[in-house]
């Protein structure tokens, strides 16, 4: 959040200095400058008062006079020849007597023999010194007060986007019921409620999804039950010719089956309130364990090797079932060997599982994490596109990461990485 307001918060400051210096820019190069003007018609009054007294006064007092007046107007008077003078400068002075502008020097002539004189301000003076800070103490006020009065606007601001930005986290957390305050010195115009209204429906949309998939998975149970039963009870007293139809009925059946514990399955991993029941779990040992089980499902020679003995802190349970969904996807999609290998690199454990079949298309890479996705070319074989969703929700659970990329055997090559405790 910080860095969304700290760049606009300096960005205004430095949009308020431009301000400043493009307005003197404005002012003095673009448009007529009113005070350089004012002080131009003053000092040409001394000027003809000094010509009026030329003829009745030495060139001595001339020069007292004109230390006078530049006394009291705290400037320094110098006299300067005519081609010293800059040529833009000189040829304005041909019409007028004095000629003042925002350059370090200011010129006027003066006297019958037009005597060219040169004039800048007396930084030494008492009172021009005390100008110059007060005119510092002016702009730096004018600066922080308009810092003061953003800064102030800009934190009440982000103390209210925190806590949306807080609530929205929590959310994407899984903690649907998490509200954003709707007080009204937190309400940051309809932001809050209308996120709030989001939020509700999102969690009853949600809820109902997961109660309708439970409630269909456990409903189902029951008539496949009886299916099971009646087809039992009917391979006794049927013929021979017959058994093969009532086994490919009874395939199907289990297809279904299988389909229903992917559901339910799912709608476990997907439910906010699950919490893992996590252990330090030996993973040379622990997977040793589960490819003896494994193998008992796979037609594929499943190849376990450790090369870097490690603990995990773990969900014993749910580490096992994203394990098997995703040895059965890489028999299932595989030739005839499954490749499980565990290395430890620096503060990471990564779990490789790779098989020697087709691979995925660079373009589903992505999308095979999506619930019911299936490759096309593998549409006909058996599932229903759970399997990978199970094991990213298992991954994300655990605060791990899955990623997929291409094995060096043909297929596929899914990568596990768990954060070492």
């Amino acid at each position: 959040m910080a860095r969304l307001f700290l760049p606009l918060y300096f960005g205004l400051l430095f949009t308020l200095y431009l301000f400043l210096i493009m307005l003197h820019i404005l002012n003095t190069y673009l448009y007529v400058d009113v005070y350089n003007i004012i002080d131009a018609d003053n000092f040409s009054a001394e000027v003809i008062l000094l010509n009026e007294l030329e003829k009745h006064i030495s060139e001595d007092k001339q020069e007292h006079l004109l230390q006078l007046i530049a006394e009291r107007n705290k400037v320094i008077i110098e006299p300067i020849s005519k081609s010293a003078i800059p040529p833009n400068i000189r040829n304005e002075l041909t019409s007028q007597d004095v000629w003042v502008d925002d350059e370090f020097y200011d010129y006027f002539k003066v006297f019958s023999g037009e005597q060219y004189y040169r004039m800048r301000e007396d930084e030494s003076n008492e009172l021009i010194q005390l100008t110059h800070k007060l005119d510092n103490y002016i702009v730096l006020t004018l600066v922080f007060m308009v810092a003061l009065c953003c800064f102030i606007w800009f934190f009440n601001l982000h103390r209210k986007l925190r806590l949306i930005e807080a609530t929205v986290v929590n959310i994407s957390e899984g903690e649907l019921f998490a509200r954003v305050p709707t007080k009204s010195s937190l309400r940051v115009g309809r932001l809050n409620s209308s996120l709030n209204d989001m939020a509700e429906r999102l969690e009853r949309l949600l809820s109902s999804h997961r109660r309708l998939t439970l409630s269909l998975a456990h409903e189902i149970r029951s008539p496949l039950f009886k299916m099971h039963l009646y087809i039992e009870l009917l391979s006794k007293i049927i013929d021979k010719s017959s058994q093969e139809h009532f086994s490919g009925l009874e395939k199907q059946i289990f297809v279904m089956e299988e389909m229903v514990e992917e559901l339910l399955q799912y709608a476990q991993m997907e439910r906010a309130e699950l919490k893992l029941e996590q252990k330090s779990i030996e993973v040379g040992d622990f997977l040793a364990l589960n490819c003896e089980n494994f193998q008992q499902e796979c037609k594929s020679k499943i190849h376990l090797k450790i090369e870097s003995p490690c603990n995990l802190i773990a969900d014993g349970s749910l580490l096992s079932r994203a394990i098997r969904n995703l040895v059965i996807n890489a028999d299932k999609y595989g030739k005839d060997n499954i490749y499980i290998t565990v290395q430890k690199q620096n503060k990471n454990i990564n779990i490789f599982i790779e098989d020697d079949g087709q691979g995925i298309k660079k373009e589903n890479s992505e999308r095979v994490f999506q619930p019911y996705f299936r490759q096309e070319v593998h549409s006909d074989r058996a599932g229903f596109g759970l399997g990978l969703s199970i094991v990213k929700e298992i991954v994300d659970l655990h605060g791990a990461n899955i990623l997929l990329s291409n094995s060096s055997y043909g297929g596929a090559k899914f990568t596990l990485i768990f954060e070492l405790g």
